[in-house]
């Protein structure tokens, strides 16, 4: 009996380390198979074109067809060729598919059929053919940019005389002609004389601390706006009367300028200076001075 129950015992103890193993296993191709889904769920696009490309299903097909003593189809046979019919072969009856247009030459010109002048009798060709032209190229139509050329203007110096007097003398000038040419020629008098100017024995009048604020003409009337230190000469009276003749002999050297009004800063003033030079009205040459000398 005893031989028996050791027996009895042993496989008990066999049967349970079976039963203590089994769920060990289950729990771990468990765990292999949901791997398995979970990197297919994540690479099944690649997946899909590895079998695409490989062609996987076709063979594995191909392989139980030929297990199975099937016949499958020739997937590798050659398509017919398509009949394709010339533009000049008919179409059968029944058939609707339509005729293909003939190419068309796009490099020759058009005929194009002109009509007769009316009344003229003469009947034109039905057809001429004409040489296509180049359309003309577009043209800016704004102006090009205004480029200053120089103009010969006549200025007004001082020189002193003999007697050592002041007189006023004429030189032509080359002055830029731009949109404002008396306000240009007026910033060249007020320059002064050049070199070859200065060796003629010509000086100006007009005190060189003077600024040009202004120019406008209005009736004929040129409205020169200087700043305050044109009211005062180093030469008194004899020198203010110069300096006026200057400008007013050199602005109405313009045609559509008679008389010149001096502003002081923008307002009108009655004298120049402690001597008294009358500057309340507009100047013109024959009413103040007299006419100015010719041109040397």
């Amino acid at each position: 009996m005893a031989p028996k129950k050791k027996r009895k015992s042993v496989r008990g103890k066999a049967r349970r380390r079976v039963r203590k193993k089994a769920p060990i296993g289950v729990l771990l191709w468990t765990a292999i198979i949901l791997f398995v889904l979970v990197v297919f769920l994540f690479n099944r696009v690649a997946i899909r074109d590895v079998v695409d490309r490989t062609e996987l299903l076709t063979v594995l097909q191909r392989s139980v067809d030929n297990a199975m003593g099937r016949n499958p189809p020739a997937a590798d046979a050659a398509p017919l060729p398509e009949v394709t019919r010339s533009p000049l072969t008919p179409v059968p009856a029944g058939d609707a598919a339509p005729q293909p247009e003939a190419p068309r030459d796009e490099t020759r010109p058009r005929v194009v059929a002109a009509d007769p002048a009316p009344g003229s009798g003469a009947a034109l060709p039905a057809a001429a053919e004409s040489t296509p032209t180049a359309a003309p190229a577009q043209q800016d139509a704004s102006p090009p940019p205004r480029v200053p050329s120089p103009r010969q203007r006549r200025l007004f110096f001082a020189a002193v005389g003999d007697g050592g007097n002041l007189t006023v003398t004429g030189v032509m000038r080359a002055v830029d002609d731009t949109a404002s040419p008396l306000t240009e020629t007026l910033k060249t008098l007020f320059a002064g004389p050049v070199a070859s100017e200065l060796d003629q024995g010509l000086i100006t009048m007009i005190p060189p601390a003077v600024t040009l604020n202004r120019v406008y003409v209005s009736e004929r009337i040129a409205y020169i706006d200087v700043s305050e230190s044109f009211r005062f000469n180093p030469l008194g009276r004899e020198g203010l009367d110069a300096q006026l003749q200057q400008i007013v002999f050199s602005a109405t050297e313009f045609p559509g300028v008679e008389m010149v009004q001096i502003l002081i800063d923008g307002r009108r003033v009655d004298f120049l200076g402690p001597e008294g030079a009358y500057i309340g009205e507009p100047i013109g040459r024959a009413t103040y001075f007299g006419d100015p000398p010719p041109a040397p």
